[in-house]
Order: structure tokens, then sequence, then C-alpha cells
């Protein structure tokens, strides 16, 4: 199910042509979004990573660019670009709880993405990240293990 909710929101985020275009937004808030995997592998074992990146419209190549990662399994980074520092959100009712029904997403005034262009990652086991062949996820799971995933999907 949190792939799902995580592919939705990417895909209404970036919208059919790559860009977000609804709601209206300040040119200061515009951006692009762009949903990718990337394949990482080593002489063992193989992963794909699923990554959501936010670019703001005025972006350059002096511009800081911040990684995002969730934890998991099953956090998928969906949490954090709806709840968190995405450039939109999921509104929520005046005492923080979320409504009943259909949600309804708006822009963020707490974004990062004023500050840095972003990339959401999923660690493998969260989001649609997945071990490539053989499903056993313990090369992907703990705390060297992350930092090294981490680290390639980076680079």
């Amino acid at each position: 199910m949190i792939r799902v909710l995580a592919l939705v929101a990417a895909l209404a985020l970036a919208g059919a042509a790559g860009h977000a275009e609804e709601p209206p937004r300040p040119e200061h808030a515009r951006f692009t979004a762009r949903v990718a995997s990337l394949e990482l592998r080593d002489d063992a074992v193989a992963a794909e990573i699923f990554y959501t990146v936010y670019r703001a419209a005025n972006s350059g190549p002096q511009r800081p660019l911040s990684f995002v990662f969730n934890g998991g399994p099953g956090a998928a980074s969906a949490f954090l670009q709806l709840g968190g520092i995405g450039p939109d959100r999921v509104a929520a009712n005046d005492n923080g709880s979320l409504p009943t029904g259909a949600l309804q997403i708006t822009p963020n005034a707490q974004s990062w993405l004023d500050l840095s262009d972003l990339v959401f990652v999923d660690p493998v086991g969260t989001g649609w990240s997945r071990p490539l062949g053989d499903p056993d996820t313990t090369p992907f799971w703990g705390a060297d293990q992350d930092a090294r995933w981490a680290m390639d999907a980076v680079r």
C-alpha cells in the first residue's frame, strides 16, 4: 500500500509532462518533479532504488542539492515529501489530524525547496525500492549497509 501511495503522490505532483502546475504558485515556488529509479550493484547483490527529484524553476548549477532519506523498512520518503519538507503537503485539520475522505494536496510553506533542490530517496525495503534477484534484504538493512547504499545512490 505504501508503494502505491508513494507512486500516486509522486505522479500527481509530477503531472503527465513532468511539471507540477497545480495548484497555482508564486514564481519563487514553481518547480519540476522527476520520478525515477537507479540500479545499484556490487559483486554479490543488486537493488533498484526509487527516488523523486524536485528542482526549483530558478535552479542553476550553483544551487544546493539536498538528499532526503526516510527510515525503514516500510517508511517511504512519501511521508517526508507530503508531510514534511516537500513542495506540497497533505492538508490537515486545525488540530493536526487528517480529514476523513479524500485528502487535499496544498503548497507547503515550510518546504526546503526555496533553499535547495530536493532528492527524496527510498532505501531498499521502503517505497518501491527493492533488491533485484534474491529477495533477501539482509545486505541492505543495518546502519553500515544503509550508509554504504546511500553513498552509492548519491554518487
